[in-house]
């Protein structure tokens, strides 16, 4: 995958992504207004995945400069890897529009997909698979 992470001592997310939980992976642009709506629920969710049995990892459009300004901005503390080959693994994966929060199972296999802003509808549907998890 040509995915780096911000974080240079990070895991790499096929580490991330492994036999023990299901992961959800969130795909995002620093540019995108609907994004900076979810960000409430991005947190909401990572800091839930630190106390349940789920992993939770931001993928970004972006270049590493943006997306390390915009990971400082909005307080962002989860890890968050960036695409090197200028989108390949967006457009190798089908990801058409973000926000897209892809829930994964320790296998690898894509479970769920929830896309655009998380709206109230989706929100009690994502908390129902949380706590399915």
């Amino acid at each position: 995958m040509p995915l780096e992470s911000l974080d240079e001592n990070a895991l790499s997310l096929q580490e991330l992504i492994n036999e023990n939980s299901s992961t959800f992976l969130l795909f995002f642009s620093t540019e995108c207004s609907a994004c900076e709506l979810d960000i409430p629920t991005w947190s909401m969710l990572y800091n839930k995945s630190i106390t349940e049995n789920f992993g939770f990892v931001g993928i970004s459009l972006e270049d590493e400069f943006k997306t390390n300004r915009f990971k400082l901005a909005n307080k962002l503390d989860f890890s968050i890897f960036i695409d090197k080959a200028q989108s390949t693994f967006f457009k190798n994966n089908n990801v058409r529009s973000v926000p897209q929060l892809v829930l994964v199972n320790p296998a690898g296999k894509v479970q769920k997909i929830f896309k655009s802003k998380i709206l109230d509808s989706q929100e009690s549907e994502l908390m129902n698979t949380i706590e399915s998890l």
